[in-house]
Formats: structure tokens, C-alpha cells, sequence
């Protein structure tokens, strides 16, 4: 039995009368007429294309950029006409907005969804690590930095888990530190980014090559960076005639290359280099779409990252010698105690005993002074974190700097720390030093109870 056609709505403007014209002319024309409004319907895009975009500007004194945000308002504009349904715009952002922003954005990511980060404004690299640098804020030390801007490494992870396939994150933040009183030289480098390590499904595209600088003006889009002129003019018009993912950001780093003679960064997964902006699908579906991988702890690629930041901190001679003080400390601790066990022994022995009736057994009771004893030895969650209150949260964060023996220079954390008896061996007020010999457990942790105070 012959299945009945399509259903066909049309608009309710007027038409005008086809010419009754002769046999299959006639019927030609009718076709020709149906075909064309058909065409005319737009079609579904296969993915939801989602986008946070971010350019800051507006630092502080010598710090100011001037083409960041005019780079992050051009580049909105061109995905939106590329047929990105959701873009979120950021320009002069501080770390809440920065913060907010990325929440939404990840938030919208998920299956079947194509996510797209974009920053301009400056970054910094620290024992390897990238992070991106809000406004408003003053860094006096690398600790600073750390603890008030964004982790590239973690926004990476982030996306991963969020599903979404595929996904780009693209840098022009390749600037020099800017700011004298995080200088260059031990852990805080000041020439470019550091390379990250790729991540399926997720194209990576910074302004110029790891280690370097890139320019902030390009000589013919006067208001914009090198790079990003060179990819408002692909998005505007590709090269290649389409908007593959993979030719579209080769042809921007072709481009860079030609006006600037600098060699973008750029890592293209082979299950990414496919896939069409434009109509938001893989191109001719030849090969499978790669599964969604199955989402790895949010910080699988930060601990190996922190572990191989440890073991350059180990080569390093100067740390050697702080590591090899605070040992001896804690040697010179063990023998007092070891001291005072074999004094009281002694006197125990010369003192009479006199029998005495056995107590009956009674149940132990362990006293601790810490919140999270084993935030040294696990990643806390976010539940446990928010059932308690500031107070207990300041003190679930302060209190991993103190088993390490930071030593602490306000009223409040010298009151803490004499609350905590014995149980705290005060041993240097280097809070950077004391960070940079955390593990991975208590760095994340740390990270985490600060984003709740």
C-alpha cells in the first residue's frame, strides 16, 4: 500500500497563480514550485553549539590591554552568525563574573551539544600550569595568582566531563607578565603559556607557540590581535570555502604566520578536525561520531600535573635546602619526644607500684583537632564543604596549612593555631613554600573550600 506524502505547511503570505500551462508542463511547474518552498524551510542543526567568550582589558596601569575586549565583542558577533545558538559574553571580567559565566556555560554543555572557550586578555604560567588572569584583582605573589584567577587546566577538565563533543578552546592571552610584583623566575614564568596536554575530542589553538609572546595589534584590523583578526576573517569567509573545524583553525594559524611570522599552538584531535561550524555536524558522517568518553576524575590530568611539578621542585636546590631544614626540625622534635617517653620511663620504674584493681575496659575515645583529618590522603566534596559554616570552613582550609607548619601572621591564625596544642609544629611563614609542598589531595581541596567561603 503506497504511503501518503509528507504533509507540507505553507506560509499564509499570498502566492501568485502558477500559469495553467500544457501536459507535463503543468505539472513541471507545480513540482518546481514545491521543491523551492521545501528548500526554503530551514533544517534542524544537528548540535547545539554553545560558546563562552571572554576578553579583558581593563586592568590596572601598566597591566592594560587594548584589544581584548574589542576581540571578544568581534568574535561573539561572528559566532552568532555562524549559527552559534548560545554565546556567552564576558568583557572586563573579575573572578565572580569569570566564575558565573563558566558555570553557565558548562552547565549547558552536555551530549549532542558543541562547546566553544574563548579568552583574550593576559595569562600566566606557574610550574607549568596556565592560568588566566581577572581584572580587579592585584597579584603580589604567585600564591595569589594561583588562588584568584582560572586554571586553564581545570576549565579542560571540566568541559571533558561535561560531554560534549566536540569542543574547542581557543587563548590569545600569550602576553608577557605584566605585573612587577609577580616576577619572572623560579615557578612563575613569564614568557607565553605552557603547552597542555591534549584531551580527546577537544581542539586547542593559543595565539602563538608555548614559551612565546604574541603581539597585541595586528597591522591591518588596527583593533584587534594578530590572531584574532586572522580568525574574525576565516569566520567571516573560510579559505577553504567551508567551515571545518580543522581547515578553518590551520588557515588562522597560516594566516598569523604569513603578517607576523610567529607559529600558533594548535593540537586538533583526529575526532574533531571534521567537523563543520556551519552546519554544526560532522561533514559526510564518513567516519562514526567517537563515543562520549567515560568522564575521568576532574582531577586525573592535575594530578599528573602536580606530580610532575614536584619532582622539578625536587631538582631544585634551593628547595632542597628549605626540605632538608624542615626535616631536620621535625628529626630534632622526634628525639625530644623520644626524650621524654625514656625520662617518665625511669621515673616510673624508681617509683613504688602498688597492686591496683584492674578498671573495667572502657570504650576509647579519640579526640581530633582537625575538621577532615584525611584531606591529605582524599578529594573532599562539595556536600561536606557545604554543610559547614564559615568558620568551619575557614578552618577546613587553614588547617591543612597548618599540619604542614605554616606559621601564621594574623591575630585569627595565631589564635587557631595556640588552639590546637601539640597536635601543631610551627615551621616556616613561606605560604608559597608550604602550598608548593602540598599533594594533589590537599591543593584541590584547598581550591575547593575557597570557592565556598
Amino acid at each position: 500500500m503506497p504511503q501518503a506524502p509528507p504533509t507540507l505547511i505553507l506560509p499564509t503570505c499570498p502566492l501568485l497563480p502558477v500559469p495553467r500551462l500544457r501536459g507535463g508542463l503543468e505539472r513541471g511547474a507545480g513540482l518546481f514550485l514545491l521543491l523551492s518552498l521545501t528548500l526554503a524551510i530551514p533544517r534542524a542543526l544537528a548540535r547545539d553549539q554553545i560558546a563562552l567568550v571572554i576578553g579583558n582589558s581593563a586592568y590596572e596601569g601598566d597591566a592594560r590591554l587594548d584589544n581584548p575586549a574589542n576581540d571578544a565583542k568581534a568574535v561573539a558577533r561572528e559566532l552568532r552568525a555562524v549559527n552559534f545558538g548560545t554565546v556567552i559574553e564576558v568583557i572586563d571580567g573579575n573572578r565572580e563574573g569569570m566564575e558565573s559565566a563558566l558555570g553557565r556555560f558548562l552547565d549547558s554543555l552536555g551530549p549532542e551539544t558543541m562547546g566553544l572557550f574563548y579568552y583574550a586578555g593576559h595569562g600566566v604560567q606557574i610550574d607549568g600550569v596556565n592560568y588566566l588572569l581577572p581584572v580587579g584583582t592585584a597579584f603580589e605573589r604567585a600564591y595569589d595568582v594561583k588562588y584568584k584567577s582560572l586554571s586553564l587546566n581545570q576549565i579542560m577538565d571540566a568541559i571533558n566531563e561535561a560531554g560534549s563533543l566536540p569542543n574547542a578552546v581557543v587563548l590569545d592571552c600569550c602576553r608577557n607578565n605584566p605585573f612587577r610584583s609577580v616576577q619572572p623566575g623560579g615557578n612563575v614564568r613569564g614568557q607565553g603559556l605552557a603547552e597542555v596536554a591534549n584531551q580527546q575530542g577537544t581542539l586547542v589553538a593559543f595565539s602563538t607557540a608555548a614559551g612565546t609572546t604574541a603581539a597585541d595589534r595586528d597591522a591591518v584590523l588596527k583593533d584587534h590581535s594578530p590572531y584574532t583578526a586572522a580568525l574574525l576573517l576565516e569566520l567571516r569567509g573560510p579559505s577553504a570555502g567551508h567551515y571545518e573545524m580543522g581547515a578553518l583553525f590551520r588557515n588562522v594559524a597560516q594566516r598569523v604566520h604569513q603578517s607576523t611570522g610567529q607559529d600558533p599552538l594548535l593540537n586538533i584531535p583526529g575526532s574533531v578536525g571534521n567537523y563543520d561550524l556551519k552546519a554544526a555536524d560532522f561533514i559526510g558522517k564518513t567516519a562514526a561520531t567517537p563515543a562520549t568518553p567515560l568522564p575521568l576524575p576532574s582531577s586525573a590530568a592535575m594530578d599528573r600535573i602536580k606530580q610532575l611539578e614536584l619532582e622539578r621542585e625536587a631538582r631544585d636546590a634551593e628547595t632542597k635546602a628549605m626540605l632538608a631544614e624542615m626535616k631536620k626540625k621535625l628529626e630534632d622534635l622526634e628525639k625530644e619526644k623520644e626524650a621524654g617517653k625514656a625520662m617518665t620511663g625511669n621515673l616510673l620504674a624508681t617509683a613504688p607500684i602498688s597492686p591496683q584493681p584492674m578498671p573495667a575496659p572502657e570504650r576509647a575515645i579519640v579526640f581530633s583537632p582537625w575538621i577532615f583529618p584525611d584531606s591529605d590522603a582524599r578529594y573532599l566534596s562539595p556536600a561536606e564543604i557545604q554543610s559547614l559554616g564559615p568558620e568551619d570552613r575557614w578552618i577546613a582550609r587553614n588547617e591543612i596549612f597548618a599540619r604542614r607548619g605554616l606559621i601564621f601572621s594574623s591575630p585569627r591564625g595565631q589564635g587557631y593555631t595556640r588552639s590546637l596544642g601539640s597536635a601543631y609544629q610551627g615551621l616556616t611563614r613561606n605560604q608559597d613554600l608550604i602550598f608548593e609542598q602540598m599533594n594533589a589531595y590537599e591543593r584541590s581541596n584547598v581550591e575547593l573550600i575557597r570557592r565556598y567561603e
